[in-house]
C-alpha cells in the first residue's frame, strides 16, 4: 500500500480539494457559447424515455446512458443548457472523489499528483462544464482502473478472511463500473474489454471467468442493435470531418486527451515543454542503465556453477523462467495501465489508418485516469533519480502549461 501522503499529514488537504473543485468550475463561471452539440442534446432531452433510447439508437453515435441520466436530472432541475451543464460538473467531481476515497480508505495511491494532474487537464475541464458524456466518462474509468488496481493488488498479497471479505464487494463494484462505462461512451466499451479480457486470462480479479464474461456478453447488446439499425454506418460517415495523419495525428489526439503539455505542435511554449521532459526522462533512463550494468558486473563476478541454477537456454526451465517474468511484468500496475493505453491507441491507429479518419483527442479521455496514476510513477521516479528540485519544476511547469490551455480552451465554442 501506499505510505501517507505529506498533503493529508500538513492538513492542506481539504483547501487542495476546494481549489481542484473550483478550477474544474471555471466552465460554470465563465461566459460561453453554446455548443451546437449541446442544443442537440437538450432537443433530445425533451422527448420521452423510450423516443430517446430510440432516438439515440438512430442518431448518435454513442450509447444511451449518459442521456438517460441527463433526462433524469432536468427533470428534476429544469431543462436548461446551465441546469444540464451543471450535472457534468457533479461527475467531474465525482471522478475526483474517487481518487479521494480510494486513497483514504485503502492507501491505493499517493494524493496530489494524480489529482492535479487529472483536475488540470483541459479537455477534462472543458467537458466538467458542457453537456457531453466525456466527464462520465472520466468518473467511470476512475472506477474501474482503481477498483481494478486494488483487487489485482489484494491477489498478490496474502489476505485473512475478514480482508478477503472487506474488498469482496469491490468486485461488483469493478463489473458494474464496467458495464456503465460500455453503455456510456464506445471507447468506454473498448476501454472495459481490455480490463475484462485481461482478467479473463489472469484470473486476478476474480477465480471465476463467469461474471466478466457476462459483463462483456452485455456490452455487445448496444452495438449489435445499432449495427442492425444500420445507425453505425450513418454515423461513422458523420465522422468524415476528422482528418488524420497516420501514427502522428493519433499519437497527438491521445497527448492532446491526456498530456497536453507534450502535444506536437509549433507553439514554443510545447517545444519546450517537450524539449524538458525528454531531458528528464534520458536522466532517468541513464540512471537506470547505470544500475543494470552495475547489476551486469556483479552477476558476472559469480561463480560459473551459479548458472546452474539461473538456466537461460531454450531448456523447459529457461521458458518457465521467461513466462515467470513475463507474469510478474504485468503484475507491475505500470505494466499494466501501459498495456491498456497501448493497446487503445494501437487500435485507434489501425482505424485511422486502414479504415477511416476515426479518433479525436476526447475519445481519449477515457484513459486520462490511468494516465494520471502513470504520472504520479514518472514524478516518484524523477525525485529518486534526480532529486526534488527538478521534479517540482516538471511537475509545476506541466500543471501551469495545462491551466493556460484550459483557459484557451474554455475561450472556444
Amino acid at each position: 500500500m501506499t505510505t501517507k501522503d505529506p498533503l493529508v499529514s500538513s492538513g492542506f488537504v481539504y483547501p487542495f480539494l476546494i481549489l481542484l473543485a473550483f478550477q474544474l468550475s471555471s466552465g460554470l463561471r465563465l461566459p460561453r457559447v453554446d455548443h451546437a452539440d449541446e442544443v442537440w442534446t437538450l432537443d433530445a432531452l425533451r422527448q420521452s424515455y423510450g423516443e430517446l433510447v430510440d432516438f439515440v439508437l438512430r442518431q448518435d453515435n454513442h450509447p444511451p446512458l449518459y442521456y438517460i441520466l441527463a433526462k433524469f436530472w432536468a427533470g428534476l432541475v429544469g431543462i436548461s443548457i446551465p441546469h444540464v451543464r451543471f450535472l457534468s460538473y457533479l461527475f467531474a467531481l465525482l471522478a475526483v472523489g474517487l481518487f479521494v476515497f480510494f486513497y483514504f480508505r485503502f492507501r491505493l495511491l499517493t494524493l496530489f499528483i494524480p489529482l492535479v494532474f487529472l483536475a488540470t487537464n483541459p479537455l477534462f475541464t472543458y467537458y466538467a462544464a458542457t453537456i457531453r458524456p466525456y466527464a462520465l466518462v472520466v468518473a467511470l474509468a476512475s472506477l474501474v482502473t482503481l477498483s481494478a488496481l486494488l483487487l489485482r493488488q489484494s491477489r498478490c498479497r496474502s489476505l485473512t478472511d475478514d480482508g478477503e471479505r472487506s474488498i469482496a464487494w469491490m468486485r461488483w463494484v469493478f463489473y458494474l463500473g464496467c458495464l456503465l462505462l460500455g453503455l456510456t461512451h464506445y471507447y468506454g466499451t473498448l476501454y472495459a474489454a481490455i480490463l475484462l479480457a485481461i482478467d479473463f486470462l489472469e484470473r486476478k480479479i476474480s477465480w471465476s471467468r463467469a461474471p466478466g464474461s457476462l459483463v462483456l456478453s452485455l456490452l455487445l447488446i448496444w452495438p449489435v442493435l445499432q449495427k442492425l439499425q444500420g445507425s453505425i454506418d450513418v454515423q461513422a460517415k458523420s465522422n468524415l470531418w476528422v482528418n488524420v495523419f497516420p501514427f502522428v495525428s493519433t499519437a497527438n489526439n491521445l497527448l492532446i486527451g491526456t498530456f497536453p503539455s507534450l502535444m506536437v505542435s509549433r507553439q514554443p511554449a510545447h517545444i519546450f515543454s517537450m524539449f524538458v521532459f525528454l531531458c528528464l526522462l534520458l536522466g532517468v533512463v541513464a540512471n537506470r542503465v547505470a544500475g543494470a550494468k552495475a547489476r551486469a558486473a556483479l552477476r558476472a563476478d559469480l561463480p560459473d556453477q551459479m548458472s546452474d541454477y539461473f538456466p537461460s537456454g531454450g531448456g523447459t526451465l529457461g521458458k518457465h523462467f521467461s513466462l515467470g517474468v513475463m507474469v510478474e511484468m504485468l503484475a507491475d500496475r505500470r505494466v499494466y495501465l501501459g498495456l491498456i493505453i497501448g493497446i487503445i491507441f494501437l487500435f485507434s491507429l489501425v482505424v485511422d489508418v486502414l479504415i477511416m479518419p476515426f479518433s479525436t483527442p476526447y475519445y481519449f479521455l477515457v484513459c486520462l485516469p490511468a494516465v494520471a496514476i502513470l504520472f504520479e510513477s514518472l514524478c516518484h521516479a524523477i525525485e529518486r533519480k534526480l532529486g526534488l528540485w527538478p521534479t517540482f519544476i516538471f511537475l509545476a511547469g506541466v500543471v501551469a502549461c495545462q491551466l493556460i490551455l484550459a483557459q484557451q480552451r474554455l475561450a472556444q465554442p
